[in-house]
């Protein structure tokens, strides 16, 4: 309803909160009905106003002399994570023979219907500083009073200081992947040792060894979020799963991304372990920290040992392999064999599944023409060291 020249009263909200909009856009809250919708206004020649409420059919006076006590609650400030609030900072007139009483309290859920503490007064030297538990949500009751003859109170405006209580950081996620180069590293190869079948074959078995450049680097990434926002450094340490003891790999980094030449570092199943730390946004006593392992990874320089290898030729011209693959780190994933450095054919261990560290295997191969063949069986770990034993095998004419 019109309430002067400049003014409109309404009431809204399941308390009936009656404001007075200005026609410069201020809005101004006038009372609480206690109920929820106010259906009509009449202004009287005195300037009273009477409501009708529209719920319970009660009648509510509001006359145009202040009272001398009156409540006003804030809204519930969020401050995003549970906080510690401060200082309250109070703007108004507050005239001789008034007075603002504060009160405030905390919780953790949006509703204060909804286990928040009691309203407790603000203490200090000048009173303003909230002693309500920590928490993410906080409110401030005002009540103001006045002496009988004196002038009203005024708020205008209402302060409140906050400080997120530190939480420690939060790691996701830790992967170890190795890092794959297009280009092609010098190789290298080792003798494992010599041995011999039956008359129709000869076996030499040669272990290659990957350019350590290349294939001893793996990239470490990690997830990490942080509720406070905080700045944070990193730290990563490794150790062999047989071993107790972390040794430090680096730190105060400051990317969750790492790439480790795992070059010097002893074989062997790895574990890497990520430490975020939060002190650079925070003093000493109250920085915090979290960890999180990596899964096992190989650290593995050496390929895959071919041994046992015979070639035995059948009537018909093929030929069977036997042999043993073994590792002494990672599982062996794949194998195959090539004919006098021909195209390579990949085949299966005896038990079906390239899956273990020592795999048998018997491959039969196609019908051969008679004369001379050298066979190379290839195999390959987790970590794409390559093994390769040869066999040469005569086939007799038939």
């Amino acid at each position: 309803m019109p309430y002067d020249s400049s003014h409109v009263l309404i009431g809204v909200g399941p308390r009936g909160v009656l404001y007075l909009l200005s026609t410069d856009g201020r809005t101004q809250r006038v009372a609480d009905t206690g109920e929820s919708q106010p259906a009509c206004f009449l202004k009287r020649s005195s300037g009273e106003i009477l409501i009708g409420m529209g719920n319970s059919g009660k009648i509510r006076r509001l006359t145009t002399k202040p009272g001398t006590r009156g409540v006003f609650i804030t809204p519930a400030r969020n401050a995003g994570y549970v906080a510690q609030w401060g200082r309250v900072e109070i703007r108004g007139v507050i005239p001789p023979g008034t007075r603002v009483h504060v009160e405030s309290r905390t919780g953790n859920k949006s509703d204060p219907a909804t286990e928040w503490s009691a309203w407790q007064p603000l203490y200090g030297e000048e009173q303003d500083r909230i002693q309500s538990p920590a928490a993410q949500y906080a409110q401030l009751r005002l009540t103001l009073t006045r002496a009988e003859n004196a002038p009203s109170p005024q708020v205008s405006s209402i302060g409140m200081t906050s400080l997120q209580v530190n939480l420690r950081p939060e790691i996701s996620m830790v992967s170890v992947q190795p890092v794959r180069s297009t280009q092609t590293g010098s190789q290298s190869s080792s003798q494992q040792g010599e041995s011999s079948s039956d008359q129709s074959s000869t076996t030499r078995t040669t272990t290659p060894r990957g350019a350590p450049t290349k294939r001893s680097l793996v990239s470490v990434r990690w997830n990490v979020t942080d509720p406070n926002g905080d700045e944070l450094v990193y730290s990563l340490y490794f150790r062999r799963v047989s071993e107790t003891t972390w040794h430090l790999l680096d730190e105060l980094l400051t990317r969750n991304s790492y790439v480790w030449d795992t070059e010097g570092a002893p074989e062997g199943m790895t574990v890497i372990k990520v430490v975020a730390s939060d002190q650079p946004s925070n003093p000493w006593q109250t920085a915090l920290s979290a960890e999180r392992e990596s899964a096992a990874f190989p650290v593995d320089y050496s390929g895959p040992v071919v041994s046992e290898l015979t070639a035995s030729p059948r009537p018909d011209g093929s030929v069977v392999l036997r042999g043993v693959g073994s590792d002494t780190v990672g599982p062996i994933n794949d194998g195959a064999y090539s004919v006098n450095s021909g195209e390579w054919r990949p085949f299966f261990p005896a038990d079906g599944i390239f899956d273990g560290k020592r795999e048998a295997f018997e491959v039969l191969t196609e019908a051969f023409d008679p004369g001379t063949y050298t066979i190379a069986v290839r195999l390959r770990d987790s970590a794409e060291n390559v093994g390769v034993g040869t066999v040469t095998v005569q086939i007799p004419r038939r």
